[in-house]
């Protein structure tokens, strides 16, 4: 087993897909079918149910997924650490409430190479906001307003995100092409969520509207909007997730009546605030563009 392996196993179990987890890491599908297989028998278990049409993670699945996945995170952030020794290289990462899909997408938009000092993208989610920035893991942090409401004096707290929640619907879906959405449209579809903390607001948002159909998929935006391309449920994104990217199979709109808001903080120590001006300035310019 290496990292690689783990990987390909997180991907195929977050998508259900083995041809989907092979293009997120551009191989073939068989290359990543024979490493579930490996896997299978180093471990001796079985992962998946290749009889079920998307393929369905067993029971035994699911408890490894989330080894796994704190096995890679802790990984990537030794890597980051050990990079950063002896540099002058600011540290820019997410807390774990705050997801990295906007941060992503901000890095996409912004100028940071245009900057003389080197940025380093810390994928550090197991850690609060609080511990990531006064254990000196990050410098810059994203986080929610939650989370930046306990923050000391001595931090500064600039709201770089605030946007609505859409629904994003696949176009086979008759909701698809109604012109007004209500609340009461959504009882009887499938909600698809977050599977994990990450997914609360998509969650609570969900019950409330009355949904008896709410399922755990995935563990990021990203992958929950690949689960609504592949079957007939919806799900609930900020809108900066509104992207070229799924125009062609996806429709995006508001919902009447339904009162939520994603609000996204940037947070650093006020007294790093000449040091890091660039890199603060460089995200707010990108941020715009997601407004």
């Amino acid at each position: 087993m290496d990292f690689n392996t783990l990987k390909y196993f997180i991907d195929t179990y977050e998508n259900k897909s083995f041809s989907r987890a092979a293009k997120i890491n551009f191989v073939s599908q068989t290359a990543i079918s024979q490493q579930i297989l490996k896997l299978e028998d180093e471990l001796d278990v079985k992962l998946f149910d290749r009889s079920k049409k998307p393929i369905a993670p067993t029971h035994v699945a699911t408890v490894f997924y989330h080894d796994a996945t704190q096995i890679l995170n802790s990984y990537h952030e030794a890597l980051s650490n050990v990079r950063d020794v002896n540099t002058n290289a600011i540290k820019l990462g997410y807390s774990q409430r705050a997801k990295g899909d906007l941060l992503s997408q901000l890095l996409l938009h912004s100028e940071l190479d245009m900057i003389d000092v080197p940025v380093n993208f810390v994928s550090a989610a197991s850690l609060t906001a609080v511990d990531l920035l006064f254990n000196n893991k990050v410098d810059l942090i994203t986080t929610t307003e939650e989370e930046a409401s306990v923050f000391p004096p001595s931090v500064c707290k600039q709201e770089l995100y605030q946007g609505d929640l859409v629904l994003a619907i696949n176009k086979h879906n008759p909701l698809s092409r109604q012109k007004v959405i209500k609340k009461t449209d959504l009882h009887h579809q499938y909600i698809l969520t977050i599977a994990n903390e990450f997914g609360k607001q998509q969650h609570e948002i969900a019950m409330s509207i009355g949904s008896q159909n709410i399922i755990h998929t995935g563990s990021d935006y990203t992958s929950v909007l690949f689960a609504v391309l592949t079957n007939s449920g919806v799900t609930l994104i900020p809108e900066y997730m509104n992207t070229q990217k799924y125009a062609n199979k996806l429709v995006f709109k508001h919902v009447n009546g339904l009162e939520s808001c994603v609000r996204i903080f940037l947070c650093w120590k006020k007294n790093d605030t000449k040091r890091l001006k660039p890199v603060i300035n460089a995200l707010q310019d990108a941020a715009e563009h997601l407004s």
